[in-house]
C-alpha cells in the first residue's frame, strides 16, 4: 500500500505490464494491459483533446472509442507473418484498480503458432524512459520481453 500511495502522488517509474496468454479451450488470446491511469488519461488528452475521467461518474460516454484508438495505434500483433487486424483485437472490459487501469482484450485465433511479431509502443510517446514489460504464453511456453522507445517491435519463434 505504501508503494501505491507513493506512486500515486508523482510516480517516478514509467512502466506498463502486458500479459498475452493463449486459452486453448476457447481458441483465443487474452491480453491484459496494466497502465498508470493518470499517465494513460494524460496521453489521451494530449493526442485526442478529450478528458476520459475513467471510472468516474463524469466518464466520457465514448471513452472506449479513444482507448481503442490509442491501443490500436501502439499495439499490434503478427502471427505466422500475417497481421492481426485491429478489428479482431476486441476490448472486453476495463477496470480501475488503485492508481492503474487494466484493459482486457481478446483475439480469436485457431492456427498453430510458429512465429510472432509484437509491436508495443504504449506510452513511449509520453515518456522517453517508458518501459513496457510483456509476457507471452502459448501452450505452456512463455516469452518475456521489455519494450522501450528504441525497441518497439520484437519477433520470436515457437
Amino acid at each position: 500500500m505504501l508503494l501505491s500511495s507513493f506512486l500515486s502522488v508523482n510516480h517516478p517509474v514509467h512502466v506498463s505490464v502486458t500479459n498475452m496468454e493463449y486459452i486453448t479451450e476457447e481458441s483465443k488470446f487474452e491480453i491484459s494491459f496494466r497502465l498508470f491511469l493518470d499517465d494513460f488519461e494524460e496521453i489521451i488528452a494530449q493526442k485526442y483533446g478529450v478528458k476520459l475521467n475513467i471510472g468516474k461518474k463524469s466518464e466520457l460516454k465514448n471513452s472506449n472509442e479513444y482507448i481503442n484508438k490509442y491501443v490500436y495505434e501502439h499495439f499490434s500483433a503478427k502471427f505466422n507473418d500475417k497481421n492481426i487486424n485491429s478489428k479482431k483485437i476486441i476490448l472486453k472490459k476495463k477496470k480501475v484498480e488503485d492508481v492503474t487501469i487494466w484493459l482486457y482484450y481478446e483475439i480469436k485465433y485457431k492456427p498453430v503458432l510458429k512465429n510472432v511479431e509484437i509491436k508495443n509502443s504504449l506510452m513511449t510517446d509520453l515518456y522517453k524512459d517508458q518501459k513496457n514489460l510483456f509476457i507471452f504464453t502459448y501452450k505452456k511456453k512463455q516469452k518475456a520481453l521489455t519494450f522501450n522507445r528504441k525497441n518497439t517491435i520484437m519477433n520470436f519463434n515457437f
